[in-house]
Formats: C-alpha cells, structure tokens, sequence
C-alpha cells in the first residue's frame, strides 16, 4: 500500500534498507541484492533519492584515488525524520496483517513476536508458533510477509506437546525467548 506513495517499490525497498540501518553505507550492487531489484532500477531510484536529498552519494577512495561510490542516509534531510515516521508506521500496518494472518492459521495455541519485532534482535527467533499448523501454509505466509517487510523472519514452530517438553526441561532456546522482550500475539490459554 505504502509503495503506492513512493511512486515505486524499489524506491521503498531502497528506503527500508536505508533507515534499518541509518549509519550504514553500501554500494550498488548491495543494494540491488539486499532490494532483490535489477541493478538499472536501483541506480535510477539512487539518483531520485540523491537529488531529493534523502540519500547522500559519497566516493570511496583509496590512497587518493576514486574507486567507487556508496550511498548512505542522509540524517541532516529535512526530511529525514518525517520520512522514518513513515516508514515506521507502514511497517507497523504490515506487522498488523502479519498479526491477523498468524492468528487465522488453524489449531494456534500460542504466536509470541521477540527479536526484530520488539527491537531485540540478539534474540534467536522473531516469531514463536505453538500449534498444530500446516508448515507450508505458514511458509507461505512468512514468505509474504518477508516481502512486505524487507527482511528475513526467523520463526519457529512447536507442537504443543513439543513446547510444553522444553518449557519443562527449561530449555534454553525456549527460556531466552520467555523471559527476553516479546509481545504475545495470541495468549497460550487459546484451546485447540
């Protein structure tokens, strides 16, 4: 929905790579494998944001000698802080219909958001799924939202049975997620 506004989503894919990592610089082909975007289109939708201001292009030398140009956020854009706001905002829709999604998946006992979705990315998983769910129509999901949200989702499915074994033999993996930051989704009292 967003891209809409940006006027293409290559532009937008650019800007999310961007702000996820403000003090970052990168090169074109980077950027065109991290977009998964045709280098021609990434260079065109560069020069936009370079003129606009958003993005800065910066040469990189060495010993003097000009190799190649990078790109990185400009912070010192006017419009810089609009522009995260959203951003911000737009992923937290998509992050919503991820929500409604995981929720409409049949026999869920329990979907807790850790890692990138509550701004701890040390933790092991973004997602954790209890239930007895169809693993390829939760790989479709993910799929999908991987593309809305620009970046890979590391999510983990349990049995019921399984998940209540490891919270009994206080498993480690289980344990950092439980007591890291997270949000849960669909609360464990939730029947099958």
């Amino acid at each position: 929905m967003i891209e809409y506004l940006f006027g293409s989503k290559t532009r937008l894919k650019l800007l999310h790579i961007f702000y996820r990592e403000p003090e970052a610089r990168f090169f074109v082909r980077e950027l065109s494998r991290l977009a998964g975007t045709q280098i021609n289109a990434v260079r065109r939708e560069l020069a936009t944001l370079v003129t606009t201001t958003v993005i800065r292009e910066e040469d990189d030398t060495d010993g003097g000698e000009t190799r190649r140009k990078f790109y990185a956020l400009n912070t010192d854009s006017l419009l810089h802080h609009e522009l995260g706001a959203l951003l911000m905002r737009g992923q937290l829709l998509s992050e919503q219909e991820l929500i409604n999604g995981l929720k409409n998946l049949e026999s869920v006992t329990l979907v807790l958001l850790s890692g990138r979705f509550v701004g701890a990315e040390d933790l092991p998983t973004d997602i954790l799924i209890v239930g007895r769910v169809s693993e390829q129509a939760l790989k479709r999901l993910m799929m999908q939202f991987e593309k809305k949200l620009g970046f890979t989702i590391r999510y983990t499915l349990f049995s019921p049975e399984e998940y209540a074994e490891r919270k009994r033999m206080l498993d480690r993996f289980v344990y950092a997620i439980l007591e890291g930051r997270h949000t849960v989704v669909v609360p464990e009292t939730r029947s099958l």
